[in-house]
């Protein structure tokens, strides 16, 4: 029987049929996608913790997006997040109470990148108010496109003055106020949290809307790519509030388990709504005419309604403003 002997390739020959395939590696701009998405699903920093430590350019994508929306919770976690190599380049959106940046507030001069910055006033008063707003404001970049600045004691030509000087390229403004308001409890603490703060400044500060309108529209003329802005004080009367308070021991009050101000009471509502409902339209066209990019004005107010322009569980009513022929026009949707 012949010998079989296995056949020898020349090795020349076998490089000939040699074939390779190379896996082609994701590129920058998919993981960066994917790393956006995640961030965006699941703001906690574990959700992201894996990918960080994969590598140097993985860690880099995920912080840079973890980090555009900084939210620091204390001073501590202020200071030392902002010692992570990279962070002020990255923070696009900065979110928090003053009282963070108490210990380090010129760490602000650092996030040249910042967009849109949202400062809580809760820990202040009208005491310290003043103080905080010119050193916070004086801090933050020229090019910044949107502030809110949330719970302030008092909304005044002071703290909306030194907003359009330090802050000439706003396009979105939002002050509010009322939420300092105190209805978790009874009425005594509902009422006393009132006298901390200036919640409807007329008659007491301006005599009339005419002159609250154009004091606060002058002192906002410095921006003007203003386009939309919420200021959060009530135009009603301070004297239809203080006349509530008499209503609670009568058959008003519309829901047990309700709001106590007087959106919650039925002769408030029938008494005065539709005259501050007016009021609310005429302020809105008076500031337009004097900031000439704006769009819309919302305010706070006792007597929002179910309809659209209206966010009655917000307490927000919303005026668009319209320019035809040298003539404003305002009201409560879009044009």
């Amino acid at each position: 029987m012949p010998s079989v002997y296995p056949l020898r390739r020349n090795p020349s020959q076998a490089s000939q049929h040699t074939y390779t395939h190379k896996v082609k590696r994701p590129v920058v701009e998919v993981l960066d996608e994917i790393i956006a998405i995640t961030v965006a699903k699941h703001k906690d920093f574990s959700r992201i913790a894996n990918i960080s430590l994969a590598s140097y350019v993985l860690r880099q994508i995920a912080l840079r997006h973890f980090f555009a929306m900084f939210a620091p919770v204390s001073s501590r976690h202020w200071s030392r997040c902002c010692q992570i190599p990279g962070i002020f380049s990255w923070v696009r959106k900065l979110k928090c109470t003053t009282d963070v940046l108490t210990l380090q507030p010129t760490l602000l001069l650092k996030l040249l990148n910042l967009q849109v910055v949202e400062l809580d006033f809760l820990p202040d008063g009208l005491a310290t108010q003043a103080q905080r707003v010119k050193l916070l404001l004086s801090l933050l970049p020229a090019t910044l496109t949107e502030l809110r600045l949330l719970n302030v004691p008092r909304i005044d030509t002071h703290i909306l003055g030194l907003v359009a000087a330090q802050c000439p390229a706003l396009e979105t403004l939002d002050v509010t106020c009322i939420g300092r308001f105190d209805e978790g409890c009874c009425w005594l603490c509902f009422e006393e949290s009132s006298t901390c703060i200036i919640h409807s400044p007329i008659p007491d500060v301006y005599p009339s809307i005419k002159e609250l309108s154009v004091a606060f529209g002058t002192a906002l003329k410095p921006l003007q790519r203003l386009q939309h802005v919420f200021l959060g004080i009530l135009l009603s009367s301070s004297d239809i509030f203080d006349a509530h308070f008499q209503h609670r021991f009568g058959p008003y009050i519309m829901y047990s388990d309700g709001p106590i101000g007087p959106d919650g009471c039925g002769l408030c509502v029938q008494n005065h709504a539709l005259l501050v409902r007016q009021d609310e339209l005429i302020a809105g066209a008076m500031i337009a005419s004097i900031l000439p990019s704006l769009q819309t004005i919302s305010w706070s107010t006792w007597f929002a309604r179910e309809e659209e322009g209206d966010e009655s569980d917000d307490r927000l009513t919303t005026v668009w403003i319209r320019r035809a022929d040298g003539v404003i026009h305002a009201r409560r949707e879009p044009w």
